[in-house]
């Protein structure tokens, strides 16, 4: 599993899941979040289940995961980089 910065989730997880999807596919693993309802508001991070058979596809997932949210805080830095990723801006 791998834990996901709260401002991060909708970035790693894209419009109704599609960045989430891809990475599934490039990974050849499954992956979801906790369900975290969002209630309990004292977490600051949410964590994002890997599942595969083969370990080498869970450390694949885990490493684009990573790179994700580095980019993500790299965006923010910037002054860019909403929250809801996928979907085009216009």
């Amino acid at each position: 599993c791998v834990e996901i910065p709260k401002d991060s989730v909708g970035f790693i997880t894209g419009y109704r899941g599609e960045s989430l999807r891809r990475i599934e596919e490039q990974s050849g693993s499954f992956l979801f979040t906790n369900g975290a309802d969002g209630t309990d508001r004292s977490k600051e991070e949410e964590t994002l289940l890997i599942f595969s058979h083969d370990v080498y596809n869970r450390k694949k997932a885990k490493r684009i995961i990573s790179e994700k949210i580095e980019d993500h805080k790299d965006m923010r830095s910037r002054g860019g980089g909403g929250g809801g990723g996928g979907g085009g801006r216009y």
